[in-house]
C-alpha cells in the first residue's frame, strides 16, 4: 500500500513471498503467512504505482507553478531546470528526485495536449540487479495523467490516469524483486482516478475499478502470461504538511497515513489454477515519513497495520489460516519494528 507518493511507497519494504503454499513446509509454520502477506502487499503495490507516478508528477508541476512557469509550455526540458533545496541545506535537482536522470532510470515527460501529460520511462533491461537510489521500483514504458487543468491541491481535483494497450513495445511495466526472484509486471488501468477532497486540499482518494496485470516472464503451456491479476482499490492518502514556506519542503516534511483496502487475483499465484484470491486492508492507516532515511530516499513506514487475506474461490486449502497481519511499530525517531502475526505466532524483524 503506499504512500506519499511524491517519493510514495507504494513499497518501502521488500517483498516477503516464496513458494505458493507452504503449509507442508516445516522450516516455518510462520511461512504460509510471509507468502498471503507477500501476495496481497505484491499486488497492491504494483496497482499503486501509477499513483505514485502521478503524485511525484504532481510535486514536480505545482512547484513549477509556485515558481511562476508556465505549465501551458513547459516540457521535458524545463522542468529539468527546478532546483530545490531540503531542510538538510543540500541543493536537488527535483526532476532528478521524483523521476530520476533522463538518460539512464529516469523519465521523460511530454505535454501531450493541454494538461494531459506522459511520462516515459525507458527500457530497464539492462538494471536488474540494481535499483537507483531515487525510487522504490524500477519502471518501464508510458504512462499518461489527465489532470483536467487542475492540480491536487485544489478541492475536488480529479486526475485520470491511464496506460496504453500493452504490446511489446507500447506498455507500462514495474519490475518488482522479491527472494531472489525478479517480477516484471505489466499494468493496465480501468477508471483509475486520484480525486482531492472537497473540503481538505490534503487529502485525496485513489481508485480503480481494475487493474489488470501480469508477470511477464511467467507464460503458461500455450506461451500466454500466466497468473493474470485483477485488482480493485480504493485508499485514502492524507497529508498532515510541515511548517514551511516552499511547497516542496511542506511536502518532503510532512507526515502521510494511508488507509483504505484492493483485493483481486495477484500475479503472484494465477486465479485459474489456484482458485486463489487477496485481499488487503490498512484499517489501523499506515503512517510515512519522506524525511526519515538519506534523501532522497522512498519514504517509511513508521506504524499502523496491514492485514491480508487470502481468499480461496472454490475448493480447499491447506493453508491453516487465511488472515496475516504485519504491524509497525515507531520506537524511536524513524526507527520500526515490523511483526508479522499468524496462527497464534509471531515474528519481529
Amino acid at each position: 500500500m503506499k504512500k506519499f507518493l511524491a517519493f510514495i511507497a507504494l513499497g518501502g519494504m521488500a517483498l516477503l513471498a516464496g513458494c505458493l503454499d507452504k503449509s507442508n513446509d516445516n522450516s516455518s509454520p510462520l511461512d504460509p503467512g510471509w507468502f498471503i502477506y507477500g501476495a496481497a502487499k505484491g499486488q497492491n503495490d504494483a496497482a499503486l504505482e501509477p499513483a505514485n507516478v502521478a503524485m511525484r508528477l504532481f510535486i514536480l508541476l505545482r512547484e513549477a507553478q509556485e515558481r511562476e512557469m508556465d505549465l501551458s509550455t513547459a516540457n521535458n526540458t524545463t522542468l529539468d531546470t527546478l532546483q530545490v533545496t531540503t531542510p538538510d541545506g543540500k541543493a536537488h535537482n527535483l526532476k532528478l528526485m521524483l523521476f530520476g536522470d533522463t538518460n539512464t532510470y529516469g523519465s521523460t515527460i511530454t505535454q501531450t495536449s493541454p494538461g494531459v501529460w506522459k511520462v516515459s520511462y525507458p527500457s530497464y533491461s539492462n538494471y536488474y540487479g540494481g535499483f537507483t537510489k531515487y525510487d522504490t521500483y524500477l519502471k518501464e514504458g508510458d504512462i499518461y495523467i489527465d489532470t483536467q487543468g487542475s492540480m491536487l491541491d485544489v478541492p475536488g481535483a480529479v486526475w485520470n490516469i491511464s496506460t496504453p494497450a500493452e504490446t511489446s513495445l507500447n506498455r507500462f511495466a514495474v519490475i518488482m524483486p522479491t527472494n531472489g526472484y525478479t517480477y516484471e509486471v505489466v499494468n493496465t488501468l480501468s477508471n483509475y482516478t486520484i480525486m482531492t477532497d472537497e473540503s481538505n486540499s490534503n487529502v485525496w482518494t485513489i481508485s480503480a475499478d481494475e487493474v489488470d496485470s501480469f508477470d511477464a516472464n511467467t507464460t503458461d503451456n500455450s506461451g500466454n502470461p500466466a497468473n493474470i491479476a485483477n485488482w480493485s482499490l480504493g485508499f485514502t492518502l492524507t497529508a498532515t504538511p510541515a511548517d514551511d514556506p516552499s511547497f516542496f519542503n511542506r511536502m518532503y516534511g510532512a507526515t502521510y497515513t494511508l488507509y483504505g483496502d484492493g483485493g483481486g487475483a495477484s500475479f503472484m499465484a494465477s486465479v485459474d489454477y489456484y482458485n486463489f484470491g487477496y485481499h488487503v486492508t490498512s484499517d489501523n492507516p499506515l503512517l510515512y515519513r519522506l524525511s526519515c532515511g538519506t534523501t532522497p530516499a522512498p519514504p517509511k513506514v513508521v506504524s499502523g497495520e496491514e492485514a491480508c487475506r487470502l481468499d480461496v474461490l472454490q475448493g480447499t486449502s491447506s493453508f491453516p489460516s487465511n488472515d496475516v497481519k504485519v504491524t509497525f511499530v515507531e520506537t524511536a525517531p524513524c526507527t520500526t519494528t515490523r511483526t508479522l502475526s499468524y496462527i497464534g505466532l509471531s515474528q519481529t524483524f
